[in-house]
């Protein structure tokens, strides 16, 4: 897995490319293994979910990539009250559970992902 701490800029533009949404975003996953959503309102562009993860040869297939808005989570913990640290783990759980398929669009969905979070975030006595 790779992890990215990024600016909302890059974040902005992964976000238009892959999910159809032009705007800054907390967190990407890109899952080497599943396709994500396409959120726009048109169709997704010819090509625009189509990329591959370029291994050596012999090479386990990763788990995929983390991208966090740096900036975003800055304002999130703002907005909050936590420490950043807290925010970053936060979104770094979220981004990872994204990548083994967990997702958040049906409310049984988020609980799930939720709950995951919290135990996982709990081994580093975070509180969500």
């Amino acid at each position: 897995m790779s992890l990215l701490i990024t600016d909302d800029e890059t974040v902005r533009g992964l976000n238009a490319q892959f999910r159809g949404l032009d705007e800054v975003t907390d967190v990407l996953s890109f899952s080497a293994d599943h396709a994500g959503h396409w959120e726009g309102e048109e169709e997704p562009p010819e090509g625009a979910g189509d990329f591959d993860f370029v291994m050596p040869p012999d090479e386990l297939l990763p788990l995929g990539e983390v991208i966090v808005s740096y900036p975003q989570a800055q304002r999130q913990a703002d907005q909050r009250g936590v420490p950043l640290e807290h925010e970053l783990a936060l979104l770094v759980v979220h981004g990872v559970l994204h990548l083994t398929g967990h997702d958040h669009v049906e409310p049984e969905e988020s609980e799930l992902m939720q709950s995951k979070e919290r135990t996982a975030l709990a081994t580093f006595n975070i509180q969500r």
